[in-house]
């Protein structure tokens, strides 16, 4: 028996072909419940490319939650 339906999604942040962060998210389909996650590969790198990373999270926090609201008011 299932008991809780998810969908995962992630991407990931890249300068010059090197990937320094990555963001995740994982979104229960039964509550809508939404978890969104960063992992800095590379902290000096992010550091450096502060704003880049930035812009690159926000951008998937607001795909993540257009996800979740096709989702919830389909």
């Amino acid at each position: 028996m299932l008991t809780e339906n998810k969908i995962t999604f992630a991407a990931k942040s890249v300068i010059n072909d090197i990937e320094i962060a990555s963001f995740g998210a994982i979104l229960n389909t039964d509550t809508f419940d939404l978890s969104i996650y960063t992992k800095q590969v590379d902290k000096e790198a992010c550091k450096e490319h502060r704003d880049v990373v930035r812009k690159d999270q926000a951008d998937f926090e607001d795909f993540a939650y257009l996800v979740q609201d096709m989702l919830k008011n389909a």
